[in-house]
Formats: structure tokens, sequence, C-alpha cells
């Protein structure tokens, strides 16, 4: 009994080289979206509700209690939290929500990178076979 062993066809690589370039543009148009970012920081604004210390003469003894903002976030996964002035709360809520759409973009970053490495690498080895 004999075998025949066929070479395995490749399918055409007709976007391979339209994609790598869709994939590069992608990436740079995120990398010039990068260089505009401005202040960020880590973290999210939290309330805490408090009774102060004159709990005797203040409307926070009856259940009112004092509302502050705080900025928590994690170190060496331990969770610190920073008081936020009030003039200050609106600049630390964008430059928090700055912060979030920044990961998203790094994200998106080296999910292309890796996409793009990905492509090459086939694409190197279609040409082998050629």
């Amino acid at each position: 009994m004999y075998a025949i062993r066929m070479k395995r066809r490749q399918p055409p690589s007709y976007g391979v080289d339209r994609n790598i370039r869709w994939l590069t543009r992608r990436r740079d148009a995120l990398l010039k979206r990068l260089r505009r970012v401005g202040p960020f920081v880590s973290g999210s604004l939290v309330l805490i509700a408090r009774t102060c210390g004159n709990s005797a003469h203040c409307h926070c003894s009856r259940g009112d209690k004092h509302v502050s903002t705080y900025l928590s976030y994690a170190v060496k996964a331990k969770t610190k939290m920073v008081y936020i002035p009030v003039d200050l709360e609106k600049d630390v809520r964008r430059w928090s929500k700055d912060y979030r759409q920044l990961k998203a973009w790094m994200r998106e970053i080296c999910d292309l990178q890796r996409r793009i490495i990905r492509n090459h690498v086939g694409e190197r080895a279609r040409r082998k076979d050629r």
C-alpha cells in the first residue's frame, strides 16, 4: 500500500500586507494620542462619610455625616488613600479618567504590536515556501 503525500496548499495572502499596514497605522495613531496626554493619576475616587471630633455639638452626631473625597490606590498590595480638597476634586477626577484611558490605549497598542509580529512571522514563512 502506498501513501501519496501532497504538498499542503497555502491560502493566498491577499490582505496580509494591507493588514500589517492597517495595524501599523492604527498603532501610530494611538502613539500620537499618547504624546498629547496631560497629567494623570492612578487610583479611584471614593466618598467617605465620617463623624467629626465635635460630635456633641455637630449635625454629624445626629446622622448627617461629613462627606469627604479620597483618592484610593494600591502600593504593594495595600490600599492607600489621600484626601482630595474640594477645589482639586474636579481636576483629580479628570486625571483619574485620563489614566484609565491611557491604560486602555496602551493595552490596544500592545495587542496591535502582537498582531503585527504574528502577521510578519506568517508572511516570512509564506515567502520562504515560495
